[in-house]
């Protein structure tokens, strides 16, 4: 048995070249629907705990933006912009909480295909949530620093 590469005509007998073969095949990734599905589940999986890790923080922040409120407030001074940060911080840990009761992780009633499609509707909220807490927490930390 011989194989020869198209790009270069090496031949390559028996054991050495069904190996190399072998090999290549082994190098082109599963492209298959639950392939798909797994590496996208995985991707939410990191996305979820890195945003999770944010929620601590954000939630400091909103206390401190309380804080630096009632000090405004005590001192007639303008409060909007405190006031527009804690609405963000606010709203970044509803969609965060909000989003982790909604999804779906038995994936109900959807086929391979169906689950790629959905996981990566999941992954592109979790990306939106994540970027918009991260949008958050660059404003107050402005705010106070």
């Amino acid at each position: 048995m011989a194989f020869v590469f198209p790009s270069s005509g090496t031949l390559l007998s028996g054991f050495c070249g069904a190996l190399i073969l072998l090999a290549s095949f082994s190098c082109h990734p599963d492209n298959s629907p639950a392939s798909q599905a797994q590496a996208l589940s995985d991707r939410i999986d990191s996305l979820h705990e890195a945003t999770m890790n944010k929620v601590a923080p954000l939630r400091r922040l909103q206390d401190s933006m309380r804080a630096e409120i009632a000090v405004a407030v005590a001192t007639q001074a303008d409060t909007t912009a405190f006031s527009d940060a804690l609405q963000q911080l606010q709203q970044g840990d509803t969609a965060m909480f909000g989003w982790m009761g909604r999804y779906d992780m038995d994936y109900k009633g959807k086929n391979d295909s169906d689950k790629v499609v959905y996981l990566q509707s999941q992954v592109n909220q979790l990306q939106q949530i994540d970027h918009a807490i991260d949008q958050a927490l660059q404003t107050a930390e402005g705010l106070l620093h």
